[in-house]
């Protein structure tokens, strides 16, 4: 029987459907092409991030850890998610469903919520990148690798979702042959564009396709990375020639030229120009004849990290500040990105592995201008005339130049611990940690292959060397054993630093300091000199500096003192300067008269009074040990916790009164005292 003749509704309808498949058929193919396209796009932009995080990096090393850390968890599902769906787009999986199933066609709802997952994953690790760069940001810095690593990721993202919309569109179409897809494999990261296609248009749609993913992330990154500057205040002073530069003051001046109170003081020290005071503001550098701002220096959210804790040291407690020996320049640290990269992590606790904490800066303490700004990982940190010891790496302190490393010298590279010394080094020579006994070394600036062991040095009771403008006192071999007894003297002897290195004519002489229990680090640092304690204790069973209280209550601990500058060996009582100063308020509040008087009072007899106007200090003046009443110097007083202290720099002396002293031992607020006058 003849076959029945097809009515012209079913050829309509059969023709109909023929022309919806070939236009489904061809919209498969544009999406196809244009998701090929951005596929190379997504991989191009990938590329150009990897670019990006060495073009804008600041220097921060070892950030794969804390990446990992935080962005780990969404990759990790993105992976799993795209594996997935190349899985239920394979051949095999196909062939499976077909004989299982009854059609070889994968299921539509994973191929649509696979990539957007992917999508949301990269999308999502690309969003705590961003968080992370934002509270770097905030701390004060810009942390551009973070922004290169966030477009990296949004990239690599976009990438695995286009390939798994690919590979869900060529997995929805019939099954091919072998030999077909095999070229199909081949061509499968190339866009599939058909010869006769091939148009000026057509390359132009292409081409603009595969850019647009890298304008336009890189635009996005672009934006933040031109537009944020570090909010800095910055105001230079005008060179002094380094014969108008201040003189150290040899004696005490009789009266204050001026008075100014400090929110926050964290420290002070003598620059070439005169006094350099830090704040949780910022820095600044005074007029030494009337207390005025020559230059300041201040970072918005900046946070600076002590160097030293040695709360004996000053009224102000921890060292946040260290000098050049020539007091030319003044460094300093703060906190810096890799603190938050790392979980705010503590000092003391990080490692070589970590993200650099700090950042190390050094200004010149006569203009203000910053002439060294790095990352930083901790550590060592020293001062030459000339360099910068910041951890392992010397820099010139000209242009901030690398001069070596340790690594470089063949020094054996010291752990990041508490006994690197940080502080004042030579004039042309460091102090390091050699041997497994991590003993100090001395090792010039220009020669880092000759290594010194270094004598004996007298330290202060925190174990680190007294350093004062590079010179050091140290006891004989002999001497040292019993000298660590508390009690026992030793003989000592003062030397420069360079001369103990060898550095060529560096002066290689030795002076002769006498008997004595070791050195007075408290007299040291307030008054640049090496003040050495008595030749022996008071005679009622009193232990050695600085445990002594009420023992040496009205008895000086100030023996010999060096004078560096002049060379010149002599007691206390003729030295120049203020190493056995005493201050402390001597006229205390009443009713008839609630202000008060300081006295300040160095061995050679000169004196000065300083007033005390009612109302200005947070506790009534002169009640309680910490006013020091009875006018012990300076470490006596500090062993019972004074308010009151001293430091003589560059064209004035200052006494600096705690008008407000907190419990825990953090920032203050004071009042400095400048006594000008003294010769």
């Amino acid at each position: 029987m003849p076959p029945a003749a097809e009515s012209p509704a079913d050829a309509g309808a059969a023709a109909a459907k023929a022309r919806s498949g070939q236009r489904r058929r061809g919209w498969s193919k544009r999406l196809t092409s244009i998701l090929s396209a951005l596929r190379v796009g997504f991989l191009l932009a990938s590329v150009t991030a990897v670019g990006l995080y060495f073009l804008w990096g600041i220097g921060l090393s070892h950030l794969f850890t804390p990446l990992c850390k935080l962005c780990q968890q969404p990759v990790l599902i993105a992976v799993g998610l795209w594996a997935a769906c190349a899985a239920i787009c394979t051949t095999t999986f196909r062939n499976w469903t077909e004989q299982n199933v009854g059609t070889s066609r994968p299921p539509k709802i994973p191929l649509i919520l696979l990539p957007v997952g992917i999508v949301g994953c990269g999308g999502y690790a690309a969003w705590r990148v961003l968080l992370l760069w934002r509270d770097v940001l905030e701390a004060g810095f810009h942390a551009r690798e973070l922004l290169a690593v966030a477009l990296g990721l949004a990239a690599a993202g976009s990438l695995a979702a286009c390939d798994a919309v690919l590979r869900g569109i060529r997995a929805s179409r019939p099954l091919e042959s072998a030999s077909s897809s095999q070229v199909r494999d081949r061509r499968r990261w190339v866009p599939t564009l058909r010869p006769m296609a091939l148009s000026r248009c057509t390359l132009a749609a292409a081409g603009t396709l595969i850019l647009l993913p890298s304008v336009v992330m890189v635009g996005i990154a672009a934006d933040p990375h031109y537009r944020w500057t570090a909010r800095v205040h910055h105001v230079t002073a005008a060179p002094i020639s380094a014969s108008e530069l201040p003189a150290v003051p040899t004696s005490l001046g009789s009266q204050a030229a001026w008075s100014k109170d400090v929110d926050g003081m964290l420290d002070v020290v003598g620059g070439a120009a005169g006094p350099v005071v830090l704040t949780t503001s910022g820095l600044m550098g005074l007029n030494p004849q009337d207390g005025s701002i020559r230059w300041k220096y201040q970072r918005d959210d900046a946070v600076y990290t002590e160097l030293v804790s040695d709360s004996a040291r000053q009224s102000m407690g921890d060292t946040y500040l260290i000098t050049s020996p020539d007091h030319r320049y003044i460094a300093l640290r703060l906190r810096g990105p890799g603190f938050i990269i790392n979980g705010g992590q503590q000092h003391g606790g990080s490692d070589r592995g970590d993200v650099q904490p700090y950042v190390s800066l050094v200004l010149d303490s006569v203009t203000g201008e910053v002439t060294n700004e790095h990352l930083s990982a901790g550590g060592a940190l020293q001062l030459t005339d000339s360099a910068l010891l910041d951890d392992t790496t010397v820099y010139s302190l000209d242009d901030d130049a690398e001069l070596w490393d340790f690594q470089g010298a063949g020094i054996q590279v010291p752990d990041l611990g508490p006994g690197a010394y940080i502080g004042t080094a030579g004039h042309a020579s460091f102090l390091i940690e050699t041997g497994k006994d991590k003993r100090l070394s001395l090792i010039p600036q220009a020669h880092p292959d000759q290594i010194t062991p270094t004598p004996n040095l007298l330290e202060n009771h925190l174990g680190r060397a007294v350093v004062i403008d590079g010179w050091v006192a140290y006891f004989d071999n002999n001497a040292w054993p019993q000298a660590t007894t508390m009690t026992e003297t030793g003989h000592a002897y003062a030397a420069s630093l360079d001369g103990l290195a060898g550095v060529p004519d560096a002066d290689a002489q030795t002076y002769d300091l006498g008997v004595t229990l070791g050195v007075n680090a408290i007299a040291s640092y307030a008054s640049g000199t090496l003040a050495m304690l008595p030749s022996s204790p008071p005679p009622n069973d009193a232990a050695r500096f600085p445990d002594f209280r009420q023992f040496w209550d009205g008895v000086p601990s100030v023996g010999q003192v060096l004078d560096p500058h002049s060379k010149t060996v002599k007691p206390a009582r003729e030295s120049a300067g203020i190493s056995g100063i005493a201050v402390g308020i001597t006229s205390r509040a009443t009713e008839k008269d609630p202000g008060g008087q300081i006295t300040a009072r160095t061995p050679d007899g000169h004196s000065a009074s300083l007033l005390i106007a009612p109302g200005t200090t947070f506790y009534a003046p002169g009640t309680g040990d910490s006013s020091n009443p009875d006018l012990n110097d300076l470490a006596v007083a500090h062993a019972g916790g004074t308010y009151l202290s001293a430091v003589n720099t560059p064209g004035v002396t200052l006494i600096i009164l705690n008008t407000a002293p907190p419990g825990n031992g953090a920032s203050r607020y004071v009042r400095i005292y400048g006594i000008t006058g003294g010769k």
